[in-house]
């Protein structure tokens, strides 16, 4: 039996999934083509390889309006339950064609506005930033101002590497990047050069350990149905 909503959820974007999903809750009534379109709604999430396990339960959908959800990785995590921090792993690539994982506990922010102040959202301890972004805007605009030896990792919808911007500003300039990617990191110079854990020592310079990031992926996201 054909599904009224199959076809118009084809054509949503990932982000325009979690909002329409966001969109149903907290309503009381109930009619069979509410119960259809969760079924649809659930399906092209699993089609594309998002991860609702967070806001389900055994027969559904959990539909109060405290699981409003942000889109983080692939990931559709209820904004109330979601934490300053978040642990997540970069997968790099060997000579060898094995994969290495380097793990990160970056601050994690969603950014609603298309433009943005970098230097606003960086920690004092240089610590790497993980920005998801919940607008639509083809491109997120970000002033990086005064900022010095970090990089913009810039991931596509798959959380596959798609651009590397080396930020070395001058406090004096202020100048824009423009990315479109919908997950990024923000990684210090500093934070590579010094931690074992990225395992430098294998490769001969940061540009290689660079190069060799191939996808960004959450660890142990937020997935029980409570």
């Amino acid at each position: 039996m054909s599904n009224q909503f199959e076809k118009r959820l084809r054509t949503y974007s990932d982000l325009a999934l979690v909002k329409s999903y966001n969109k149903d809750l907290g309503h009381n009534g109930w009619v069979s083509s509410r119960g259809e379109f969760h079924i649809a709604l659930r399906a092209e999430m699993y089609r594309r390889g998002l991860n609702p396990g967070a806001i389900m339960h055994m027969r559904g959908f959990h539909l109060k309006k405290e699981f409003e959800s942000a889109l983080v990785a692939m990931n559709i995590l209820p904004i109330q339950k979601l934490g300053k921090q978040t642990l997540a792993q970069l997968i790099l690539d060997t000579e060898s064609q094995k994969h290495e994982v380097v793990l990160l506990s970056p601050k994690l922010v969603l950014l609603n506005d298309p433009i943005v102040r970098l230097k606003e959202h960086l920690e004092y301890d240089h610590s790497p930033v993980l920005f998801a972004v919940q607008h639509e805007n083809v491109q997120t605009i970000f002033d990086v101002s005064g900022l010095q030896d970090q990089f913009l990792i810039g991931f596509n919808t798959r959380n596959k590497i798609k651009s590397v911007n080396w930020i070395n500003g001058d406090a004096r300039h202020v100048f824009q990047m423009a990315v479109s990617s919908k997950t990024l990191l923000s990684i210090p110079k500093k934070v590579i050069l010094e931690s074992s854990s990225y395992l430098l020592g294998k490769r001969t310079n940061l540009e290689r350990f660079i190069n060799d990031i191939v996808k960004i992926e959450l660890v142990n996201p937020l997935n029980s149905n409570s």
